[in-house]
């Protein structure tokens, strides 16, 4: 998952280089500041900001005076960008809560554990 947000990342940073319309990168600059922030803090509302800041993205990308078939393009790649960090962000809540109710399991095992432990030993 990791190598295909990557690589749609990079995809839209390209083509939105070739435009060289600064409004269009610091929004996707934007988002990209939310994702690394919902990577560090696991925190939904980082995704629902993506999201926010696409819908300015697109608003900003019809109001530009590129082509047509240029705009299309850069659409279709902030799909694929935004389907994989969804994806991304779906599996690592998915890992958090698993993680979560393994700990759990573990802390109420401890005790048991920890006597079994001690009764080999002794």
């Amino acid at each position: 998952m990791q190598s295909d947000l990557r690589a749609a990342v990079h995809a839209v940073e390209e083509k939105l280089a070739e435009a060289n319309l600064d409004a269009l990168t610091v929004k996707m600059l934007m988002m990209r500041r939310h994702e690394k922030d919902f990577m560090l803090r696991g925190d939904e509302k980082y995704i629902a900001n993506i999201d926010q800041r696409r819908q300015e993205f697109d608003s900003l990308l019809a109001q530009s005076f590129l082509p047509q078939d240029f705009k299309d393009e850069v659409a279709v790649l902030m799909d694929s960008y935004q389907n994989d960090i969804h994806a991304w962000a779906d599996a690592s809540l998915a890992l958090a809560g698993e993680t979560a109710t393994l700990s759990d399991i573990f802390s109420r095992m401890e005790p048991d554990v920890e006597r079994t432990f001690s009764a080999g030993i002794e």
